[in-house]
Order: structure tokens, then sequence, then C-alpha cells
């Protein structure tokens, strides 16, 4: 199947929040020549450019979605899908990355469903999949700051009809800023603390202990996804999504490590 996907450009805005620092036309320079390279299927020379953007301190959800494309048109599902997943904290209602990453699962010959803890938690702090992580954020601080202000004038209020309806807005403000903080402290956590990997070779075994010698207790494929629990110099403790632990060559996954 043929993936209908144009390279996405940025806005010099959106580049312009994440940028701090950095001189900002050196980063247009660099992302220009990135989407040259990946337009000429020079993937290899776009995904180096991209990370290097990446690795001055912009996280930016279409940067993200273009590395994730760009291994994709080299058939790297592993690793597309990891680039993807990080793509989805910023831009989770893209939909040209919704579809792209349903294709590559697609792709995926191991389909192992997902039956973790996790999963059942994702679907509690289902905000998260619909908020980005920065909008998020600003709804929090603003139904914190509405909150603020009614406490205030709350003080001020004789009227006891007046009163009630604020103390009734104050509990739905309240209300509200608690379950988008959980959301928030979740969103923030599965980004930058939850050792997420991706399978990047097909046929990786799977052991029951950190030895090549060891025996086989799975074989997964390219684009598998798997939580770290732990490693080594040579090897990972992963947990699969059907949450049998083993364990697998660090060269055969991708994660925050060796991205």
């Amino acid at each position: 199947m043929k993936f209908l996907i144009k390279i996405i450009l940025i806005f010099p805005i959106a580049l312009s929040l994440y940028a701090g620092n950095v001189e900002q036309s050196e980063i247009y320079q660099s992302f220009g020549s990135a989407n040259k390279y990946f337009h000429e299927k020079n993937y290899n020379k776009a995904i180096e450019l991209y990370k290097e953007i990446y690795k001055k301190g912009i996280h930016n959800g279409y940067i993200f979605y273009n590395i994730g494309t760009s291994y994709i048109k080299k058939h790297e599902l592993g690793k597309s899908l990891y680039w993807y997943n990080k793509a989805k904290f910023f831009i989770p209602l893209n939909s040209s990355l919704n579809k792209n990453i349903q294709i590559a699962i697609s792709r995926n010959q191991d389909n192992i469903p997902d039956k973790t803890f996790f999963k059942y938690l994702e679907s509690i702090f289902i905000l998260g999949k619909i908020f980005s992580m920065k909008i998020n954020y600003y709804i929090t601080t603003g139904l914190f700051l509405v909150l603020i202000l009614f406490l205030i004038i709350k003080n001020f209020v004789i009227n006891l009809k007046k009163k009630y309806i604020l103390n009734r807005a104050i509990i739905f403000s309240l209300v509200l800023f608690v379950i988008f903080s959980i959301n928030l402290i979740f969103e923030y956590y599965e980004y930058n603390f939850l050792n997420t990997g991706y399978i990047i070779a097909n046929n990786t075994s799977v052991k029951d202990d950190y030895n090549i010698d060891a025996n086989t207790i799975a074989t997964v494929n390219d684009g598998t996804k798997v939580f770290i629990l732990s490693g080594n110099d040579k090897f990972y403790k992963i947990k699969l999504l059907n949450k049998l632990e083993g364990w697998v060559l660090k060269s055969k996954v991708i994660n925050k490590e060796n991205e």
C-alpha cells in the first residue's frame, strides 16, 4: 500500500515556541535543508538534520512526525512508530499522523494485544489523547487562575444567592482543575519517564536471561512495542504488551537511550 504522504512544513511560529535561545535562522535553515533532502528521497540525511534540530532542545510534534515519516519511507517500522509515538504528545489529533500510525501498526507481523495495566490507565486519562501536553498545560493553568479569582471574589460577596452560585462555580472549577491536572501529570510522566521502546528488527529473540545462549521464549518482529524494565551493557529486560517478560539485545530496540 502506498503512503499518500507529503512532508509537513512547520510555520516559523511553531518552531519559535520551542527554540529558546537557539539562533532561529540556523533552525530554519536546517529544517529547510532537511525537507529538501526528504523530497530528494535522501532520507538518511533528512533524519540526521531533523534530529540535529531536536537535539538543540526543540520538542515539536511535526519534527517528530517528519522523522517517523522518513523512517517509514525506509520501511523501518519500529523506528517510525517510536517517533510517531513522540509526535502524538504534541499533535494527538493530526489525521495524517494517526493514519500513518495505523498503517505502520498493520504492517507489524506480531499484532500483540495490549493487556498491560498502562493500557487501562490510558483509557482513564483520555484527555491526554485529545489535548496535546501544551494545550493541557494552558487549560490547567487557566482553570487554576479562574479558581483563584473566584476564591478572591467570594470574600467580597455578601448576597447569599450570589454566594451560592459562586460556591457552585468554585466547585465546578476545582473539579475541572483536578481532572486536567491529573491528565497533564500523566502525559508528562508518559513522555519523560515511561521507557517505551520498539523492536527494530524481524525475528528478534526474547531470552529468559541476559545471555545470548539463554533459552528463547518468544520471537518478535520490527515494530513491536515493548516496555523497558531494566538493562545492562548488552541487554534490555522488556515487557511485551501480552505481559511476557524477557531479555533482548539493546541493538534490537529503539528507546530514549538510543534514539
